[in-house]
């Protein structure tokens, strides 16, 4: 296991620096990633190419001092690996044929055989991690992740992103067998692919809970929490020592239930209270991540100093803090900004 800072303070030991990586860190904002996904216009074909995935996952790091490393990958390769067509359109992102969604069609779902066909996922993880080690030379967790069963289920419902989600969510009321139908089978997909990340040589498990944040407490408790509880603890009964991070977005109301759970850390987006979450936290061995608003991007150096130091003192106290963006990096952001923020993270007291 790595003992590098961000380890350490996934295990709310005392680290040298404050850690530093961010959602998105690779891809869309850089132009050396712009380039290279020219030689795969195709997205789905791009993450299944480990050449060019590897690329992709180190480009940051051979830029910026970061201290960690992402998996270049997608949350909807689960609904590939299904057998449901996916693919993603430019202004829309991604599209799935979900014309049969019923009980027949999720119960005739193989879980072993979408594993197999995720094979490589855990290929490219293993050359990420050679590439890091003869690359980057120096100690480098890689994160690997999955879509929460919830948010993927969302995706596949609507059969694209949009801004209400309200066929899944009157799926709730309508037909909430065939949702609960929907989403055991997805856990049971994303859970053996993450044993799968981490036997291939992840060091830290990350679940993306990106609309968990749409449900009301009692409807997050029951579709969405619940499935996260159990791809954690079944991960954690096979490799305890795997630090895992879970992000709800717009999860700061429910901080008190995500921190039962048994995890390592809780990322926050910048809609998150930290002095509530602190409450919840503190007499738990869970670190925090997170939360600047990704938009403080937008601002001259002189606004980022004055965020990034305000973001930081509000984390003073917890046992363990990383920092992160409070969501993905925009596409339209100056790698030049990122640059001045860790600089400005670097100089900040631990």
């Amino acid at each position: 296991m790595h003992n590098s800072n961000f380890i350490k303070s996934l295990n709310c030991q005392k680290s040298d620096k404050i850690p530093i990586w961010f959602m998105r860190q690779a891809g869309r904002y850089l132009p050396e990633y712009k380039a290279l996904r020219k030689k795969e216009p195709n997205f789905l074909s791009f993450c299944k190419n480990k050449e060019l995935c590897s690329i992709a996952t180190l480009q940051p790091l051979k830029r910026f001092d970061l201290d960690a490393a992402i998996l270049f990958s997608d949350i909807l390769n689960i609904v590939d690996a299904f057998g449901f067509e996916l693919r993603y359109e430019k202004n829309i992102g991604p599209v799935i044929n979900n014309k049969d969604i019923s009980h027949n069609k999720i119960n005739k779902l193989n879980t072993i055989d979408c594993i197999e066909k995720l094979e490589y996922v855990f290929n490219n993880i293993k050359l990420i991690k050679k590439e890091i080690k003869r690359e980057i030379k120096k100690e480098t967790p890689l994160i690997g992740f999955a879509g929460s069963p919830w948010t993927v289920a969302c995706y596949l419902v609507e059969g694209y992103s949009t801004k209400r989600f309200t066929l899944i969510r009157s799926m709730l009321y309508s037909d909430s067998k065939l949702l609960h139908v929907i989403l055991k089978k997805l856990t049971q997909a994303s859970y053996l692919y993450l044993i799968k990340q981490i036997e291939a040589g992840a060091d830290v498990i990350k679940i993306f809970d990106s609309w968990g944040g749409i449900l009301g407490k009692k409807q997050f408790l029951e579709y969405s929490l619940y499935y996260m509880k159990y791809m954690v603890d079944k991960i954690k009964a096979k490799y305890p020592e795997i630090p895992i991070i879970i992000f709800v977005k717009n999860s700061g109301l429910y901080v008190d239930e995500i921190s039962k759970l048994n995890i390592n850390a809780i990322s926050l987006d910048w809609t998150a209270d930290i002095y509530m979450v602190k409450k919840f936290v503190m007499d738990k061995k869970i670190a925090l991540q997170g939360n600047l608003d990704p938009a403080v991007l937008y601002g001259n150096d002189t606004s980022i100093e004055q965020n990034v130091k305000n973001c930081i003192s509000q984390f003073k106290g917890v046992k363990g803090y990383i920092f992160n963006l409070g969501h993905g990096i925009y596409p339209d952001i100056n790698p030049e900004k990122i640059k001045y923020l860790i600089g400005v993270i670097r100089d900040a007291e631990v």
